[in-house]
């Protein structure tokens, strides 16, 4: 059986912090915002809910900004489709989602996390740079 999956993430910034979140679920790994887009549903409208559902902060779709779109192949069989956002953030206060998600921390840039997932490190060096 082929599976694929229509996913979102998001690059939120707040100054020169970076916001990450450890699922509960999965390799327990810092990552990215984001999650499944649903049926019917924009990339950017889906990007959007999953940040609000996973940290508490809620944006407006058209606030997001697309850096690109990819494949992160998980085998020959199994596959993400990809969409990366971007989007500044004012407020430093999250309320993470509890079921799902066991932590949520802004970094520094300078100062990342080590435990991060490779989409994640590939995105961020792309788009953030080192």
């Amino acid at each position: 059986m082929i599976s694929n999956s229509n996913r979102t993430r998001v690059i939120a910034t707040r100054g020169s912090q970076v916001l990450f979140v450890k699922g509960r679920f999965g390799s327990h790994q810092w990552s990215l915002p984001g999650g499944g887009i649903h049926r019917n549903e924009s990339p950017e409208v889906g990007a959007a809910r999953e940040l609000a559902e996973e940290t508490g902060i809620k944006v407006d779709s058209k606030q997001l900004a697309l850096l690109g779109r990819g494949v992160n192949r998980k085998s020959k069989r199994n596959f993400y489709n990809h969409w990366l956002y971007r989007v500044e953030v004012k407020t430093e206060e999250v309320l993470p989602q509890r079921f799902e998600i066991l932590e949520v921390a802004w970094f520094p840039k300078s100062a990342l996390p080590t435990n991060i997932s490779a989409f994640t490190r590939l995105a961020l060096k792309q788009y953030l740079g080192d």
